[in-house]
């Protein structure tokens, strides 16, 4: 896991009820079948969103927000495709619900910086 972020005022008023998590490479024991929580692997990373109870500022589920992929493990540059995010690192939450994620990744020529814009 990478960076954890909330938008404190717009949770509090209730904009943007959400906590949102980067998890840069989904993998090994995180995507095995043991275990409470079992995900997809991913090598190319995913950013979760988590709705919050803004009373206790508690999450009971996450669910993917944006994931990158696909993974070309035998590609000598952009392993994960260019069209999007690859090892997400640092996430912002913005008081309109776009969501910047910063890279920190060998897997695209470039590092990239991404404004992903959430349906709802």
């Amino acid at each position: 896991m990478e960076g954890v972020n909330i938008n404190y005022a717009a949770a509090a008023d209730g904009t943007v009820p959400y906590m949102v998590m980067a998890m840069s490479d989904i993998s090994g024991g995180m995507a095995d079948t043991a275990g409470d929580i079992q995900l997809e692997a991913n090598r190319c990373g995913v950013v979760y969103r988590m709705a919050l109870d803004t009373a206790t500022w508690n999450t009971t589920r996450m669910e993917p927000l944006v994931a990158g992929g696909p993974y070309e493990a035998a590609a000598t540059v952009n392993q994960c495709s260019a069209d999007s995010i690859s090892n997400p690192d640092n996430v912002l939450v913005l008081k309109d619900g776009r969501v910047v994620i910063g890279e920190d990744t060998s897997k695209h020529e470039n590092n990239m910086i991404w404004v992903y814009t959430p349906a709802n």
